[in-house]
């Protein structure tokens, strides 16, 4: 297995022709040499982003085990990037997974980097809500609300995905920062019901808008 995997053969390929899986093939290349020539050459290929994406998500991409990654990095002094932990880092996997399912291919960015995922030249900010942080106005109605940046720290991203986690079903509303008038800080609207009177509310229309993040789409001007 590790002869053929030096010679360019993919860990799904040697898994069809030994009759295991890519990650059986994955683990036995591993466990038997950390330091083949091949994962020495992928490594060095993607030195670039060590420490700045995190160990398992480099390991999961070339195919070979966190431990290999790990210790290629250490060798080189390299100081590991920093996990997010939380409802905000929760939330990015949660788009983050969104968008690979609907064929996208999302890059997650360590912590305190300007934006939270880059998808190509797009660069996404993630906002939370959870249940528990939902809000009631005046009328009662059950608010969400999501802080976001205002003046020249906007120019750092190009669409805000704004969600609403819930137990049954996530809600995912896809923002162009371009919409969002400069000097506003927070975006507020009635969820999951209706604003009151029947108020029509424009961050609503963006909910499930992944269509914008497509190469040819154009950020819409957010209405007066």
């Amino acid at each position: 297995m590790e002869r053929m995997y030096e010679d360019g053969y993919t860990a799904r390929e040697i898994g069809q022709r030994f009759g295991v899986s890519r990650q059986r093939v994955s683990q036995i290349i591993g466990a038997q040499s950390h330091w083949n020539t091949r994962t020495k050459r992928e490594l060095e290929a993607c030195q670039h982003v060590l420490g700045k994406v995190p160990d398992a998500e480099i390991a999961k991409e070339l195919h070979i085990s966190r431990s290999a990654v790990s210790q290629f990095r250490k060798a080189r002094a390299i100081v590991g990037c920093p996990l997010k932990n939380g409802a905000g880092a929760r939330g990015e996997r949660i788009v983050a997974g969104k968008l690979k399912s609907l064929g996208f291919s999302p890059v997650r960015m360590p912590s305190n980097h300007p934006f939270d995922i880059s998808l190509g030249d797009l660069r996404l900010d993630v906002k939370t809500c959870t249940k528990a942080k939902a809000y009631t106005n005046h009328c009662g109605n059950s608010q969400v609300r999501f802080a976001v940046h205002a003046g020249k720290r906007r120019a750092n991203c190009d669409f805000y995905v704004l969600l609403v986690t819930d137990l049954k079903c996530p809600a995912f509303f896809v923002i162009p920062s371009s919409a969002i008038p400069k000097q506003m800080e927070e975006i507020t609207f009635a969820w999951p019901k209706v604003s009151p009177r029947g108020r029509k509310c424009s961050w609503r229309s963006y909910q499930n808008a992944w269509h914008l993040l497509s190469a040819n789409a154009i950020p819409v001007a957010h209405p007066d």
